[in-house]
């Protein structure tokens, strides 16, 4: 874990994106299409799992946040269940990039001001 002055290390796992630009490759056996961060693009742990290990060699759990589209529940759901229920934002809907990290960032700010902030993006 990274410590600085006091500051603890707080890690955003962004993982609301849509994924349209691959959805010919990340779509299930009926058809849906499957945002790519709950996809495996190598039939190991999915791109979610592999954001979440590497928040994880840098920040316990309870400083790791997830931002999450809420149109996404039935693919986070089971994927986040060891994550601590607090620490999983929910948009109502995805709105971009920056403004996953702005509500992330503002969650943290209101846990400790003076945190240092790592963004792990969970698409790619």
């Amino acid at each position: 874990m990274i410590e600085d002055a006091g500051s603890m290390l707080q890690v955003i796992v962004l993982a609301a994106g849509e994924g349209t630009r691959l959805s010919r490759l990340t779509t299930d056996e009926s058809g849906t299409s499957v945002p790519k961060q709950f996809c495996s693009l190598n039939g190991g742990a999915s791109l979610l799992e592999e954001a979440l290990a590497r928040a994880a060699a840098v920040a316990s759990p309870a400083q790791t946040l997830v931002v999450v589209a809420a149109e996404h529940r039935r693919f986070w759901q089971n994927a986040l269940a060891d994550v601590p229920p607090h620490n999983v934002i929910v948009q109502p809907r995805n709105r971009g990039t920056a403004n996953g990290i702005l509500l992330g960032v503002s969650a943290i700010l209101e846990r400790d001001a003076d945190a240092l902030v790592a963004i792990v993006p969970s698409d790619h």
